[in-house]
């Protein structure tokens, strides 16, 4: 037991010791590990700019900013034989992130997910609170304009909300107390 115990706090000991070092890392803006981004490529430690992904990033905002959903920007991204940064065809999923990436707009970002509890399971939007996150203003290469992200965000926001327009938001006259009411009587 006294040995578990010592593995244990070596153990701690060292994950403080890699967390100091990343965060260090992550506040000179330099790239932590794991997957860039799309439109992003990995130079000495540094984000800088793939151009043809950068133009996939653009238009997968274009798109969202003209109405189409998730499912349909996947199908027009596929019909032109377009692929994620991990090499697969996209789907209505690969967007979330996308949208909401803030080294876009230069700002460079890290330790923003909430960690997932012991037993693997976890909220993959949750996040942490600000004061534990990482964040350089000009961090990174800039791919999205700053008028564009924020109308993105707004739209984003308004859809969680459910404020916006949807087609799916529709009122029907024999809805919600009425029918409960006719069902009521026709039972009676």
């Amino acid at each position: 037991r006294i040995i578990d115990i010592m593995n244990e706090q070596e153990s701690l000991r060292i994950g403080r010791r890699v967390s100091s070092s990343l965060t260090s890392k992550a506040n000179k803006a330099r790239h932590c590990g794991g997957i860039p981004p799309l439109g992003y490529d990995v130079i000495e430690e540094k984000l800088v700019i793939n151009e043809s992904e950068a133009k996939i990033v653009k238009s997968i905002f274009e798109m969202y900013l003209s109405g189409l959903s998730y499912q349909k920007m996947a199908d027009q991204l596929n019909e032109k034989g377009l692929l994620t940064k991990a090499g697969n065809p996209f789907s209505k999923h690969s967007f979330y992130d996308v949208l909401r990436q803030k080294k876009y707009i230069g700002i460079y970002t890290w330790n923003r997910r909430q960690a997932k509890q012991r037993r693997g399971k976890g909220n993959n939007h949750a996040e942490k609170p600000l004061e534990e996150q990482v964040k350089v203003e000009g961090g990174c290469p800039q791919i999205i304009d700053d008028e564009t992200f924020q109308m993105v965000q707004e739209k984003l926001a308004g859809r969680q909300n459910g404020t916006a327009d949807s087609k799916s938001r529709r009122h029907y006259m024999l809805g919600g107390l009425i029918v409960f009411y006719l069902i009521g009587m026709s039972i009676n």
